[in-house]
C-alpha cells in the first residue's frame, strides 16, 4: 500500500506532537528519521533506517508514540517499528 499524501499530513501531526512533549534533542535523536509506511485498520506501520534506533524506540517510547498515534490517528491496535531496507 502507498502512502498517502492525508497520510503523510496526519503523521507529520504526530511528529510535531512528539516534537513539542519531548522537546527538540530527543526528538531529532529518536524520531527525526522515522516514516510512516501504513495505515489501515487501526494498524500504523512506521519505519526507522537502523535496527539500534528500532530497538531503542520500542523499548523506550512506544507508549507514548501510541498515545501520541492514537491522538492523531485514532484507536490503534497495533503499532509496528520496522527497520527500512
Amino acid at each position: 500500500m502507498s502512502v498517502t499524501n492525508e497520510m503523510k499530513a496526519r503523521w507529520e501531526r504526530v511528529a510535531q506532537r512528539l516534537r513539542a512533549e519531548l522537546g527538540e534533542d530527543l526528538f531529532t535523536s529518536w524520531f527525526a528519521r522515522m516514516e510512516i509506511e501504513d495505515l489501515s485498520e487501526g494498524r500504523l506501520s512506521v519505519s526507522v533506517p537502523t535496527r539500534f534506533l528500532k530497538s531503542w524506540i520500542e523499548t523506550h517510547y512506544i507508549s507514548k508514540l501510541q498515545k501520541i498515534g492514537e491522538a492523531e490517528l485514532g484507536p490503534l491496535d497495533t503499532l509496528l517499528v520496522r527497520v527500512r531496507t
